[in-house]
């Protein structure tokens, strides 16, 4: 996977929901990170602003495959202890120049920036 465009370090850019998720307030923006290593392993943090409320998060780190245009998060950590284990397998659209990608979850498009050194 070493030659792989999602091997490295990205930022969340922006979050389009589908559908439009109870307690999450679109404002401010989401925050998050994602990292890709070419050993094949993963690290996905979350921070969700709360409507009237807390933050959420999401985070969970585990091994990853990828699968033509999709990619396959195996979760050995999750904050949510039901996906530890799980195949959780999102689409994956990566822009021509390899600077940003949509991971297309459950829960809508998920857009992200590559983090250059």
């Amino acid at each position: 996977m070493a030659n792989h465009p999602l091997v490295g370090m990205w930022k969340l850019v922006r979050i389009d929901w589908d559908p439009e998720p109870e307690g999450i307030d679109a404002e401010p923006a989401p925050t998050g990170a994602l990292v890709y290593t070419d050993g094949g392993w993963m690290s996905e943090s979350l921070l969700l602003p709360g409507a009237g409320g807390p933050p959420r998060t999401v985070i969970y780190c585990g091994t990853y495959e990828i699968e033509g245009d999709r990619v396959i998060h195996q979760p050995l950590f999750h904050l949510n202890e039901s996906q530890v284990g799980q195949r959780l397998p999102r689409g994956i659209e990566i822009a021509d120049d390899g600077q940003s990608f949509v991971l297309i979850a459950t829960i809508g498009r998920i857009h992200w920036e590559r983090v250059n050194k």
